[in-house]
């Protein structure tokens, strides 16, 4: 009986002793595979640093490169800027700026700009002293040659409309241009009429506001040779025609000029035109009404016929 127990004992204690030596065995290997795990995972870990490290490396770069970009840019954009500088100066040097020293002002009422004009040029100012300006007519074409020639700018009552005359010179006739100072458009228009039989006038020598519809407009003849006088019309905006004037002059001659001051009408007149050794130049004034007698006392035509 005694035996057996023993046996059962020893049984016991050989499979305890197997138990614990497969238990160590599992325990050593489960920590073989731990260690593995632990190696692959700081394997990762260090291949992970290394690959953020070339990241950061890279944003670094590509930092450094979009800064030296920016400067590049900045530097094409100060040369260009020299570059138009340069050219601007040789221009200036090749086509010195114009000179207003011989220009005339008037002050715009309706909102306090100035006109600025001379014989080739009408300008509009928001100040006397600005040096900005915007161009209503310049006749100087874009090789430094005066070509047109214009007239001094007549205002109309309201404030807003601008009449002048643009030709080739002091001697030819040309357009009668409108402009509106408020909407900056303008508008040509070529003047005809007969004069008699053998002669058509042609070309505006000068013009003035007699009213909001109404223009005074001096018409020079056509001839052989160039003629600065010419005859008085009323050219009706509205309606497009020319009423003819007969004005009374004290001496046989041709308008040069027109003005309207202050309820009277002052005319330059060209005594002898046909004379050029010998002319002369005479004012003569009548009065807004009398202007008025004559134009529903003339002929009134459409513009060109």
């Amino acid at each position: 009986m005694k035996n057996a127990i023993l046996i059962v004992l020893i049984f016991l204690l050989v499979m305890a002793i197997a138990f614990v030596i497969i238990v160590a065995n599992r325990s050593m290997q489960l920590g073989d595979e731990l260690n593995e795990v632990t190696h692959s995972h700081y394997e990762a870990m260090v291949e992970t640093y290394a690959a953020n490290r070339e990241i950061h490396t890279l944003h670094d770069l590509i930092s450094q490169f979009e800064g030296m970009a920016l400067e590049a840019q900045e530097q094409i954009e100060d040369l260009q800027s020299q570059n138009a500088d340069l050219e601007q100066t040789i221009m200036h040097l090749q086509n010195p700026p114009r000179s207003f020293w011989n220009a005339q002002y008037i002050r715009l009422e309706n909102d306090g700009r100035y006109l600025r004009y001379g014989d080739d040029y009408i300008h509009i100012l928001d100040a006397l002293s600005s040096a900005e300006y915007t161009t209503i007519f310049d006749g100087m074409t874009e090789d430094g040659w005066f070509v047109f020639h214009v007239s001094s700018p007549s205002i109309s009552p309201c404030g807003y409309l601008l009449a002048f005359v643009v030709g080739w010179g002091e001697d030819w006739g040309g357009s009668l241009n409108i402009y509106d100072m408020r909407t900056g458009e303008a508008q040509a228009i070529e003047l005809f009429a007969h004069w008699d039989d053998s002669f058509t006038q042609s070309g505006a020598a000068d013009a003035a506001w007699l009213d909001e519809d109404i223009l005074l407009v001096v018409l020079r003849r056509i001839h052989s040779r160039p003629i600065r006088g010419g005859t008085m019309y009323a050219f009706d905006i509205r309606n497009q025609t020319l009423t003819s004037l007969d004005i009374a002059m004290p001496r046989d001659g041709q308008i040069l000029s027109v003005q309207v001051v202050e309820g009277n009408i002052h005319m330059r007149i060209l005594e002898d035109v046909f004379n050029a050794e010998a002319f002369y130049i005479f004012p003569h004034s009548i009065t807004v009404l009398e202007a008025r007698r004559l134009i529903s006392l003339g002929e009134t035509r459409p513009m060109a016929y």
